[in-house]
C-alpha cells in the first residue's frame, strides 16, 4: 500500500491533517459547545467503575482516591461478586472524560457538538506543526507500518524476539525500502515503536500524532505570556539564581496571582534553555556584568604582530607570584611581585624586576634592563592601567595634557620614542603579556614554596589539619624560603629555556622559537635607516631614567625619602625659600644630583645622612668609628661657624665699619665649598660632560644581564 492509500482521519478539503487528539485529554472542551448538547450527555445515567473512571481521567487509583471523589463527583456504593465497590456517574465527570467514553462506545449522534468543537481546536493547532515535523511524522509512520508487518509474521511466543530483530536490522540499515527514513529516524527500539503505535491508536490513525515536539514549532517551547514574563524577570536578576529556583519562584508567583501553571517543569526549563541560547549576551550582561560580557560575548580583535619589529612595542605589567619569597627588608616570607617588560613582536621577556609591590622603582628598573637588552630605545610602551604605571615619574602630569617637568617618556622622545599606550581597565586580553603569565605558572609550580594560583587550588599543606603535608614540606625545604636573588637566577634559566622552545603553529610566531624571531627582527631594525638616532649609552640612559622633582633647601639640606641630602654648597640658603631641581636614580637613592631652577646646570651631588645617625654618646659608649664620625661632624659644623663669622668680619672691614688693624685677615676654611652660579658653570659640570658613577646595584645588574641570553 502506498502513502496515497493511507487513510488519514479528519482531513479537510485543503489537505491539512489533524493533530494528535490525545494532547487535549487534559483540557476542557471549548465553551462554544451548546448547553443543549451538553445536557444530552448529562441525562445519560451511565455509572462507571473506578477502573473505568481513572482510565478516562488519566490518573492512578491512589491519586483518584486521595482527591476525595465522593465530594467532587456523583457516586454510589454497589454490591457485587467482589463485595462493595464505588460507582461514579458519567455525567458528573469532566466533559473531556465524557467525550472519551462516548468515542469508545461509538455513540456518534451524542458527540456531534463536542466533536465539532474539538475539531475546530485541532485545526487551529494544526498550523503550529512545522513542515520538517510533518515530514518526520510521515517517515515514522512508514517505519511503524513495516515494524507491524514484520512482527505480525512472528510465530507464537516469538513476538518479542521479532521486535528486537526488526530494530537490529533497521539500525544496521538492512531494509533498503526504509533507507530514506534513516535521514530523520536514525535509531529505534521496540519500546519507541510500541509508543508510536499507542499514540497513533489514541489519535484514531492520525499520522501527525507521530510528529516530534508536538504542539509547537521547531525550537519554540510553548509557555504562556505570564510564565515567559516571570521566567525572564527572575532569570535575569543579578542574584544569579539557579534554573530550579527560577521555576519555583515562577510557580509561586502565579499561584499568588491565581493564574494556573499550564506548562510542566521540564517545559519551563526547556524554555529557559532556549532563551539563554538565543539571548546569551543579555543573559551574561544581566547576571555577570560588563566584564563577563566583554570576556564571553563581544568579538575579540586579533593583532597581526608581523606588522611590527622588535622594540616597536614593549608591553609592561605586574604579576604577583604564587609562591613565597623572603622579603629582603623584613626577612619574612611574602608573595612578591614580578614587573615584566615583554616584547610584543618576538614574545620575549626583555626586562624584569622583583619587588615587594608594583611600584615606580621596580617599573623603572625593569624598563632600564629592557632598553639595555634590546640595545636601543623602543617606539611605544604598552602599559597596564594601574596607578604605578601612570605615576608622575613616567608622565609627570596630572591631567595628561600639560606638565611642568617632563617625565621619563617625554625625555625619551629625542631618541625615537613616540608615545605611550595604556590598556583598558579590567581588559586582560589587550595585553599580550597576560598570556605569558599563564605560561609562567609552569615555573611557579617548580618552586618549593608554591602556594597555588587560587583558593580552590591551594596546596594541601596550607589547609587546616594537614599535618602530614606540612611535615613533608618542612622535611623537603628544611623550613627555608627562597631569596629574591635565587629567584632571579632561576628566572634567567627558565627564560632561556622558554626562548629556545618553539611556539604553536596558531600563535603569532608560527611555530618558531622566540629567540630566532628576536634576533632576526633586531637585525632588521639595526640595518634600517635612522637607527643611530635610537641608540643611547648606558650613562645617558641612567641619567634619563632619573626622577626629577623640585625641592626646597633646609638647614640640613634637601629632604627626600624621609632623609636629608647634604652638600657644602647648600649651606647658607634661607630654609624653605630656595628651590632646586633634584634628580635621583631610583636604583641608588644614597645620593641625589642638585640642579639650578631651570634643571639644566648641575650644582652639586648631595649625599644622604651627613648629619644623621650619629651615636648619642660616642666618646663614652661608641666605637672608634663612631668617635671619628662625631669629631668630623662637629668639626664641619664649627668650620661653617668660623667661615660665617670671618665672612661677616670681611664684610664689615670692606664697609669700613671696623678698623683694619682690629681684625687680622683670615683664610677661607677649606671644608666649605663655594656655591656654583648658574651663569658661570665649570665645563666639567655641564650635563653633556657628566660621567655618573655606577649605582650600588651594578653587581646585580651585571650578574642578571639578559644580554647574555642572546650572545651567539
Amino acid at each position: 500500500m502506498s502513502f496515497a492509500d493511507i487513510p488519514f482521519s479528519g482531513v479537510d478539503s485543503s489537505g491539512n491533517g489533524t493533530v494528535n487528539l490525545s494532547v487535549n485529554r487534559s483540557k476542557m472542551v471549548d465553551s462554544s459547545v451548546s448547553e443543549e448538547k451538553t445536557r444530552q450527555l448529562q441525562d445519560s445515567g451511565v455509572w462507571l467503575t473506578v477502573r473505568e473512571t481513572v482510565n478516562l481521567l488519566g490518573v492512578s487509583k491512589q491519586a483518584f482516591h486521595k482527591s476525595k471523589p465522593d465530594e467532587k463527583y456523583a457516586t454510589k456504593m454497589t454490591t457485587g461478586r467482589g463485595g462493595k465497590r464505588m460507582m461514579i456517574l458519567l455525567s458528573s465527570l469532566p466533559e473531556f472524560a465524557q467525550v472519551e467514553y462516548w468515542k469508545a462506545h461509538h455513540e456518534q449522534k451524542q458527540m456531534t457538538g463536542i466533536e465539532l468543537a474539538r475539531r475546530d481546536e485541532e485545526f487551529m493547532r494544526r498550523g503550529e506543526i512545522a513542515d520538517w515535523n510533518k515530514e518526520v511524522a510521515l517517515l515514522r509512520h512508514r517505519v511503524l507500518k513495516a515494524y507491524l508487518r514484520f512482527v505480525a509474521e512472528a510465530p507464537p511466543k516469538m513476538t518479542m524476539a521479532y521486535k528486537r530483530r526488526f530494530c537490529e536490522l533497521f539500525n544496521e540499515g538492512v531494509f533498503e525500502e526504509l533507507q530514506d527514513c534513516r535521514v530523520r529516524v536514525k535509531k529505534v527500539s521496540y519500546q519507541t515503536l510500541d509508543n508510536w503505535k499507542k499514540a497513533l491508536d489514541e489519535a484514531e490513525g492520525d499520522t501527525f500524532a507521530l510528529a516530534t515536539r508536538f504542539g509547537r514549532s521547531k525550537g519554540k517551547t510553548m509557555v504562556s505570556d505570564a510564565e515567559a514574563k516571570l521566567l525572564r524577570r527572575f532569570a535575569l536578576l543579578p542574584n544569579k539564581m539557579t534554573v530550579a529556583e527560577v521555576i519555583n519562584l515562577v510557580k509561586r508567583e502565579l499561584n499568588l496571582l491565581g493564574v494556573p501553571v499550564s506548562a510542566s517543569d521540564s517545559t519551563l526549563r526547556r524554555w529557559l534553555s532556549e532563551f539563554r541560547c538565543e539571548n546569551y549576551h543579555l543573559w551574561t550582561m544581566a547576571r555577570d556584568g560588563v566584564k563577563a560580557l566583554n570576556d564571553n560575548c563581544l568579538p575579540y580583535i586579533v593583532r597581526s604582530i608581523e606588522e611590527i619589529e622588535v622594540g616597536d612595542i614593549l608591553v609592561a605589567d605586574g604579576h604577583t607570584f604564587n609562591f613565597d619569597i623572603l622579603n629582603p627588608l623584613t626577612g619574612r616570607p611574602v608573595r612578591m611581585t614580578l614587573v615584566l617588560v615583554f616584547d610584543m613582536r618576538s614574545s620575549m621577556p626583555v626586562g624584569w624586576e622583583i619587588a615587594e609591590s608594583e611600584n615606580t622603582q621596580a617599573i623603572a628598573m625593569a624598563m632600564f634592563r629592557a632598553i639595555r637588552a634590546i640595545g636601543f630605545v623602543p617606539r611605544v610602551f604598552y602599559l597596564d592601567n594601574g596607578k604605578a604605571f601612570r605615576g608622575r615619574f613616567f608622565t609627570k602630569v596630572n591631567n595628561f595634557s600639560s606638565s611642568e617637568l617632563p617625565g621619563l617618556f617625554e625625555r625619551l622622545k629625542p631618541f625615537g620614542y613616540l608615545d605611550t599606550m595604556f590598556a583598558w581597565a579590567y581588559h586582560g586580553q589587550s595585553k599580550t603579556v597576560e598570556r605569558f603569565f599563564g605560561v609562567l605558572s609552569q615555573f611557579e609550580r617548580q618552586v618549593s614554596s608554591y602556594r597555588g594560583n587560587s583558593i580552590e587550588n591551594k596546596v594541601a599543606r596550607l589547609h587546616r589539619n594537614e599535618k602530614l603535608h606540612a611535615l613533608l614540606y618542612d622535611r623537603f625545604t628544611g623550613g627555608s624560603t627562597p631569596h629574591a636573588t635565587d629567584i632571579h637566577g632561576a628566572l634567567i634559566e627558565w627564560f632561556e629555556e622558554y626562548a629556545h622552545t618553539p611556539k604553536g603553529r596558531m600563535s603569532g610566531l608560527k611555530g618558531r622559537k622566540p629567540i630566532d624571531v628576536f634576533n632576526e627582527s633586531r637585525e632588521r631594525v639595526r640595518s634600517a635607516e635612522g637607527f643611530a638616532d635610537r641608540r643611547i649609552e648606558d650613562g645617558k640612559l641612567r641619567f634619563l631614567m632619573m626622577a626629577a622633582e623640585q625641592r626646597a633647601v633646609y638647614r640640613n639640606g634637601i629632604k627626600l625619602f624621609g632623609r636629608h641630602y647634604w652638600h657644602d654648597s647648600l649651606y647658607g640658603y634661607e630654609f624653605g625659600q630656595k628651590r632646586f631641581v633634584v634628580r635621583y636614580d631610583l636604583m641608588d637613592v644614597s645620593r641625589v644630583y642638585v640642579f639650578d631652577e631651570s634643571g639644566e646646570n648641575l650644582l652639586c651631588e648631595a649625599a644622604a645622612g651627613e648629619f644623621e645617625n650619629v651615636h648619642p654618646a660616642a666618646r663614652l659608649l661608641g666605637s672608634d668609628e663612631d668617635k671619628e664620625r662625631l669629631s668630623g661632624v662637629i668639626g664641619r659644623k664649627q668650620g661653617f661657624k668660623q667661615a660665617t663669622v670671618h665672612m661677616a668680619k670681611e664684610f664689615f672691614r670692606a664697609e669700613e665699619l671696623l678698623d683694619g688693624k682690629a681684625l687680622p685677615p683670615v683664610k677661607k676654611p677649606k671644608q666649605v665649598a663655594e656655591k656654583s652660579g648658574t651663569d658661570d658653570v665649570p665645563e666639567d659640570l655641564r650635563i653633556e660632560n657628566i660621567e655618573l658613577p655606577e649605582p650600588k646595584r651594578d653587581d646585580d645588574l651585571e650578574r642578571y644581564d639578559i644580554n647574555r641570553m642572546w650572545e651567539e
